[in-house]
C-alpha cells in the first residue's frame, strides 16, 4: 500500500507540472518561443520538466524477472533510456522480483545482459548502485516495514476492514 500511495502521489505530481507546461505551451508565445529555443524537445514540443525546474529527469524501468525480455520490455527500457540521455538525466533499473514463485535469479541476469548489449546501460541499479539501494524490490521489505511502523506510531494508518480475498 505504501508504494502504490508513493507511485500515485509520485505520479500525480508529474502529471501537474507537465498539465501546467502544456497549458503554457499552448497559452504564451513567448514562452512557446523561449522553450522551444533553449529546452530539449521531443517532436518539437519542450519537455516540461525541464523547461519549468532545474531539476533533474530520473527514468526507471522496473521489469519483473518472471521470463526473458520481450519487444514490450524492450519498447519501455529504449523509451526510459532515450529521455534520461536527452535530458541529461538518469535511467535507473530497479528489479521487481515480487512474483517469489516465477521470479529466478537466471532471468535477472539475463535480463541485465539483454540490456546492456542493446546499450541500455544504467547509471543507478544493480551492479551500479546508488543513492536508494537496494534496487530488487525483494531486499527492499524492512524498509517499507520501517516506514509502515513509523506511520502507525504517528497515526497516519487506518485499519482495513474487508478480507485479503476481498482486496
Amino acid at each position: 500500500m505504501i508504494r502504490k500511495i508513493g507511485v500515485g502521489v509520485e505520479f500525480s505530481l508529474l502529471s501537474s507540472a507537465t498539465y501546467r507546461a502544456h497549458e503554457k505551451f499552448d497559452s504564451d508565445p513567448d514562452f512557446r518561443q523561449s522553450a522551444s529555443c533553449c529546452a530539449p524537445t521531443i517532436g518539437g514540443f519542450p519537455l516540461p520538466w525541464r523547461a519549468m525546474t532545474d531539476s533533474l529527469v530520473k527514468t526507471r524501468f522496473a521489469p519483473s524477472p518472471t521470463g526473458q525480455l520481450h519487444l514490450g520490455n524492450v519498447r519501455t527500457a529504449l523509451f526510459s533510456w532515450l529521455l534520461a540521455q536527452r535530458t541529461d538525466g538518469v535511467f535507473l533499473l530497479r528489479i521487481e522480483d515480487t512474483d517469489a514463485e516465477r521470479s529466478r535469479e537466471q532471468f535477472t541476469e539475463d535480463l541485465q545482459a539483454d540490456l546492456h548489449w542493446l546499450g541500455l546501460d544504467w547509471q543507478e541499479g544493480p551492479g551500479v548502485g546508488g543513492a536508494h539501494e537496494p534496487y530488487t524490490q525483494s531486499q527492499r521489505a524492512s524498509i517499507y516495514e520501517t516506514k509502515a511502523a513509523e506511520f502507525e506510531a504517528q497515526g497516519k494508518v487506518y485499519p482495513r476492514f474487508c478480507s485479503a480475498v476481498e482486496l
